[in-house]
């Protein structure tokens, strides 16, 4: 897949030396995939799925060294350096670059800003020169006197929204209702921020990150939901399904086409033009996807949707359920309504071990779902969590990955029997080879297979007394 110079592979050996586990696994992935290693094989001796490692594969072959933190960099031998390596990103600092091994896109630069208030607050911006040039004493004390951007003052009164913020503000004495609109702006400014990426399509990571953005906010009403009327909240729902629906099968058909590229790669050159028809077949119905999705962002509905969202986001107080007063009160506080929303949420993830054994497609397919709920329930509110609510929502992430690859293999399998049948009918016309079609389709249905077998042991490592451990340690902190 790429070559290393002779001084990228002696600092990638030191960098796997590191105390750094997620640091040291991403210099092994680079090492291996440069030895003609198959990234199952990869994933294996990592210890991480087959997915995360073709992203930074993908990641180095874009930023080359720039995916390590830049203290790691400033130990490389002689002739090698961040300018020479072909990024055009600032290197992440070591805060950010020791993440979760999923987090694979560089995350921007900190920088202080004024906002109306005249307070100042820090907020990511998009790396320039000037944030390239921030030291790592500087991030450090910046990220120290990091506070928590609150978005509503005064009820009845508008208030600007941060973009970028660095994190939501929770705080576990927020009301239901205005705990739901500081994650929705948060969420809603992610998904602005992105929307030019997307209607640009250089980078399929911004439509990604869109995507994530709309179904985040999805979430968060279906958490926050009950604390506003629905008549309030109808339009913004409204709107978010239609804009996940424009959104969707562009996506969808990304990543189809980038996991066909990795497999074409692996194959002769006689082989992969016998898969082109394949791949021309899907950019088309690309082409067709986006252009309904443009369409859809340049619609009235559209920015009737914005609009209405940012009503709802500045105006404090707007749609919100009265909270009784008197002796009696009801639960709306974070920390009263917390525990029994997390913990049903689980018990709906929970329930599906009396119906896994033999399970059809169908069932694990709301499983997926279910536990994408759980996942985004615990983002939503891990400020509030305890640290171990970091490593629950990791857990929670693997089973709904494993569950999504197989969702990918079953979806990926059906289009291409549709075009395999379409191919099909216009022979001998076309006098197309088809057998390395065949052969792919082939490949999905194996895979789907071995995700299957393999399901009932990830399920059980889920399923364990120490996952719910942690979770309980999660919710103790309200």
């Amino acid at each position: 897949m790429f070559e290393l110079s002779s001084e990228e592979k002696e600092l990638l050996k030191i960098i796997t030396d590191t105390g750094n586990k997620n640091i040291s696994r991403r210099a092994m992935i680079i090492l291996m995939t440069e030895a003609a290693q198959k990234p199952e094989n990869i994933a294996a001796e990592v210890d991480l799925t087959v997915k995360v490692v073709k992203r930074w594969q993908r990641e180095f072959l874009q930023k080359r060294m720039n995916i390590f933190p830049d203290n790691l960099i400033a130990q490389s031998p002689e002739g090698v350096s961040i300018e020479d390596n072909g990024a055009n990103q600032a290197p992440a600092s070591v805060d950010q670059a020791v993440v979760t091994e999923t987090e694979i896109a560089a995350k921007p630069q900190l920088e202080k800003r004024k906002v109306k208030s005249k307070k100042t607050v820090e907020v990511l911006v998009e790396p320039t020169e000037k944030a390239a040039n921030i030291n790592h004493t500087t991030f450090e004390k910046s990220k120290k006197k990091k506070k928590p951007v609150k978005l509503l003052n005064k009820r009845n009164k508008k208030t600007k929204p941060v973009t970028d913020m660095l994190e939501i503000g929770l705080d576990i004495t927020d009301t239901m209702a205005e705990a739901g609109r500081k994650v929705i702006a948060f969420h809603f400014e992610n998904m602005v921020k992105h929307e030019s990426g997307t209607r640009a399509g250089e980078d399929i990571e911004a439509l990604h990150d869109m995507r994530v953005a709309t179904r985040r906010l999805r979430a968060a009403f279906r958490v926050f939901g009950d604390a506003y009327s629905k008549k309030a909240i109808r339009p913004l729902l409204e709107g978010l399904k239609q804009t996940g629906r424009a959104l969707g099968p562009v996506r969808d058909l990304d990543v189809f086409i980038e996991k066909l590229q990795y497999y074409r790669e692996t194959l002769s050159q006689e082989e992969q033009e016998n898969l082109q028809p394949l791949v021309d077949r899907l950019h088309v119905r690309r082409d067709k996807a986006r252009k309904k999705m443009i369409k859809h962002l340049n619609s009235r509905d559209y920015r009737k949707f914005k609009k209405a969202a940012h009503k709802f986001i500045e105006s404090e107080g707007l749609g919100a359920k009265p909270i009784a007063a008197g002796d009696n009160p009801e639960p709306h506080q974070l920390r009263h309504v917390v525990p029994t929303l997390i913990y049903d949420t689980y018990a709906k993830v929970r329930a599906y071990e009396t119906v896994l054994d033999g399970a059809p497609i169908t069932t694990l397919h709301q499983l997926r779902i279910t536990s994408k709920r759980l996942r985004y329930t615990l983002e939503c509110l891990e400020e509030i969590l305890s640290s171990e609510a970091r490593q629950v929502i990791e857990e929670v992430k693997t089973i709904q990955d494993h569950l999504g690859d197989l969702n990918d293999a079953e979806v990926a399998g059906a289009i291409v029997q549709k075009i395999l049948n379409d191919f099909e009918k216009q022979q001998p016309e076309t006098q197309l080879s088809l057998e390395q079609i065949k052969a792919y389709w082939q490949i999905k249905q194996d895979e789907q297979h071995e995700l299957r077998v393999s399901f009932p042991a990830a399920w059980e490592r889920f399923n364990r007394p120490k996952f719910r451990a942690m979770l309980a340690q999660s919710v103790a902190a309200l």
